[in-house]
């Protein structure tokens, strides 16, 4: 065992691991180690814009990629891979991410608009 290893039981190796599941940290500056409560860390609201903004640039940018591929199908004259209500619903998503922080419900994160639930699949 290294110089600064202790010893614990495995009912307490249990509780750690239990307890760290719940959001506990295990405090490893005390002998033998203690749980202690994670430290809250407090975004301004300059910040929490921010963070909302990027996300809703991010998800735009993530279905850029849906939205060229349809354009490009329609271009060539082959079978497109989204059905016109699809690509009418994505569009529809896109203008709420667009209008999204201009809205009562920004910047809270539940308050993002809703992606068609069919999309996740086209992401991948």
């Amino acid at each position: 065992m290294p110089d600064d290893g202790f010893f614990i039981t495995d009912e307490l190796h249990r509780q750690y691991l239990e307890e760290q599941a719940m959001g506990k940290i295990i405090d490893f500056s005390t002998s033998p180690p203690s749980l202690a409560e994670r430290a809250r860390v407090e975004v301004t609201y300059e910040q929490l814009i921010g963070i909302e903004r990027r996300w809703r640039n991010g998800t735009l940018a993530i279905t850029d990629c849906v939205v060229t591929r349809q354009r490009d199908e329609l271009e060539q004259g082959t079978a497109t891979t989204l059905t016109a209500e699809q690509y009418l619903d994505l569009q529809v998503y896109r203008r709420k991410l667009r209008d999204w922080p201009q809205t009562t419900g920004f910047p809270e994160a539940d308050q993002r608009p809703v992606a068609p639930p069919w999309l996740t699949k086209q992401e991948q």
